[in-house]
């Protein structure tokens, strides 16, 4: 079953004027607004998991340490490929997989000082920043992979 699953953050002005709206039987619909703040934190970091509670719902995804000079928070990784949850590097990106899948997205520029450490904390990292960093947010949500 295919679902489709629609962002509205770009589009609400648009859609706010629309009188109804046709959703497929087994649709799901999530608006996901990067301007509001997360409350509840959860993270793994063995497994490089973390998830954030919105009041539109729970995000939640994976974490992985990548090197890349240059990296701004916000901002789509340019490699896609080699950043997994065990990839090593000192800089932390963050991918939401629930409840639509985004590309890897920086958290933060400022590099750990080591890998070992990146590993460590990035799960916590990405469920904070998530939470509460609007650029973090407005990269995963306006970057979704179809």
């Amino acid at each position: 079953m295919k679902k489709i699953i629609i962002l509205i953050a770009t589009f609400l002005p648009i859609l706010a004027h629309g009188e109804n709206m046709c959703v497929k039987n087994g649709s799901v619909m999530v608006v996901l607004d990067p301007q509001i703040n997360g409350t509840a934190l959860a993270n793994n970091a063995t497994g490089q998991t973390w998830s954030t509670k919105f009041s539109y719902g729970v995000i939640s995804g994976i974490g992985g340490c990548y090197t890349n000079v240059g990296a701004v928070t916000g901002v789509v990784a340019s490699d896609q490929t080699n950043i997994t949850p065990y990839s090593t590097g000192n800089v932390c990106y963050c991918k939401m997989l629930r409840p639509i899948e985004s590309p890897w997205v920086c958290s933060d520029e400022e590099p750990y000082n080591s890998t070992v450490k990146c590993a460590g904390n990035c799960a916590s990292y990405c469920s904070s920043r998530a939470a509460s960093v609007v650029a973090v947010r407005v990269g995963m949500f306006g970057n979704v992979v179809e």
